[in-house]
């Protein structure tokens, strides 16, 4: 219990948990040496003086709480946990907020009252969250008004660390009841585990949006090429779209990569590509089958289900029958 305005000052190395609640009208300062240098809070704490974060790190976990008075203030230090800090939370420019129990153990901290974090976001601090599923992520809920700033705050202010089963969609980071402040228009994209990453607000809600590239871009990273899909990085006279049709996005297709032939069934006369796995593009959009009487002549796209059927992955064109004085047949992709 803190009498008389105590104050309570932690300042030690290694880890040191406090399951006990601390009451009274004093406040808390954790001046610990250095960032591993660990105050574990998992008491109900009914002390109405303010928390102050020097240095070191703070864990509130569960069950653990802090009363609603007590304003909370981060500087040159780490504050996380899985529990409940029931006031306002201020972090200075290299402070640092990591929800979750413990690094590497996803968990949901809630603030009762207000997050700003817009000196952290002109600054050096960081925002640190553990992402698995998105239902299975470090969140931070805040009861009151989340604050970041004009322009400042963007994907270089975190950092996101995979710990596996990372999927395509929204990842809500921090859940308001309001938020005051823009992003930074410039920075906010990044990659995260093979996936193209985008911070985002919706609503009050803080997001961060994971997109798998396109195929195409897949291909590319594989091959150790750049460009166009019109391109023909290896100079085998196929272009790069026709080497990620047959190849596949993971597929390497450097070298010469072989073209398939005519064949010739009974007198009817067809030929096929085959999608390489993982291919998903549509006919008509992202690729077509063309012929043509001539090469220097009109080239027109031949309609799905009358000449070029699709089955499975293969992709076959029947010549007529009989045939026309000659036909020529190429196929080209488009886009991704």
């Amino acid at each position: 219990n803190i009498i008389n305005n105590g104050t309570p000052r932690f300042d030690r190395t290694g880890a040191l948990a406090v399951p006990n609640a601390i009451s009274g009208s004093g406040q808390v300062i954790v001046d610990c040496p250095a960032a591993a240098d660990t105050i574990t809070l998992s008491g109900i704490n009914t002390f109405t003086g303010a928390t102050s974060v020097n240095s070191g790190t703070l864990l509130v976990n569960a069950p653990g709480s802090l009363h609603a008075d007590s304003a909370v203030t981060v500087n040159a230090a780490s504050l996380g946990g899985n529990g409940l800090i029931g006031g306002s939370v201020t972090i200075a420019s290299s402070g640092r907020l990591t929800p979750g129990a413990a690094p590497g153990a996803t968990g949901v901290l809630a603030i009762g009252g207000d997050l700003s974090v817009s000196d952290l976001a002109g600054g050096s601090g960081k925002l640190f969250f553990d992402l698995r599923a998105p239902n299975d992520s470090d969140r931070i809920t805040v009861g009151g008004t989340l604050s970041m700033g004009s322009a400042l705050l963007g994907f270089d202010d975190f950092v996101f660390t995979g710990l596996g089963g990372l999927t395509a969609g929204a990842y809500k980071l921090i859940t308001a009841a309001s938020i005051s402040g823009t992003l930074d228009p410039a920075h906010l994209t990044g990659t995260l585990g093979g996936f193209n990453a985008t911070l985002a607000r919706n609503g009050n809600d803080l997001e961060l949006v994971l997109e798998s590239p396109d195929g195409f871009t897949s291909w590319l990273t594989a091959n150790g090429a750049s460009g166009a899909i019109t391109g023909d990085h290896d100079n085998d006279g196929v272009p790069d779209g026709i080497e990620y049709f047959l190849g596949g996005p993971s597929g390497n297709t450097t070298g010469q990569t072989p073209l398939p032939g005519i064949m010739n069934n009974g007198g009817t006369l067809s030929i096929t590509w085959v999608m390489g796995p993982g291919y998903t593009g549509i006919y008509g959009t992202d690729f077509t089958i063309e012929t043509s009487e001539t090469l220097t002549g009109m080239w027109h796209t031949e309609p799905l289900g009358v000449r070029v059927i699709i089955n499975g992955s293969s992709v076959t064109y029947t010549f007529p029958v009989p045939p026309v004085t000659c036909t020529f047949v190429l196929l080209k992709v488009n886009s991704p």
